[in-house]
């Protein structure tokens, strides 16, 4: 392992929950140490893109955003690293590829010791958010979605249904910020 992945100690599920106000299937991206990689296509590239976690959650804080911090014991968080650094090289493009939520089951995949096979069924957001739930890996989670988004009740409802208990834990200021 080179020293880039070797050093990673941190792992967070980062779990966008809509596109846009409460529309679309949401995405899904990790955060390693002290940025978030996601795999996706921008102007620029199609692939994994790296930010300061910091960074990241601004630029969406227009949506609810939920983080499930995975036990450090029991997720090699080297190895997801690794499995990024690995795509990244192989030139992995958004689509072709997989999407961001196939691509994050693959990175987790590989500092789980598990398969998370999303072509199997398990191809959005919430499905990967919903298997690392109930894979007894969660050390902490919480969301970050803001109190002004404009969701009207029903749509509230329906995330606090879906995403429980993390909705029942607002950070203002997420723990993953001191990574």
């Amino acid at each position: 392992m080179d020293p880039i992945t070797r050093g990673c100690r941190r792992v967070a599920l980062l779990t966008c929950v809509s596109n846009f106000r409460g529309g679309g299937p949401g995405h899904t991206a990790l955060i390693l140490d002290d940025s978030v990689y996601t795999f996706e296509a921008r102007s620029d590239f199609s692939g994994w893109h790296k930010f300061k976690t910091a960074a990241y959650l601004k630029e969406n804080a227009y949506r609810p955003v939920v983080i499930q911090e995975l036990s450090a014991s029991r997720v090699n968080a080297s190895a997801v690293m690794s499995y990024v650094v690995k795509s990244g090289a192989r030139d992995d493009n958004f689509g072709w590829d997989g999407v961001c939520s196939q691509q994050a089951a693959n990175a987790l995949s590989a500092g789980m010791n598990m398969v998370i096979n999303p072509t199997w069924g398990m191809n959005t957001p919430y499905a990967v958010y919903n298997f690392i739930k109930q894979s007894g890996r969660v050390a902490d989670s919480y969301h970050t979605w803001p109190e002004h988004a404009g969701y009207n009740f029903h749509e509230k409802r329906l995330l606090h249904n879906l995403y429980h208990p993390e909705c029942e834990r607002r950070c203002d200021r997420p723990p993953v910020l001191s990574w």
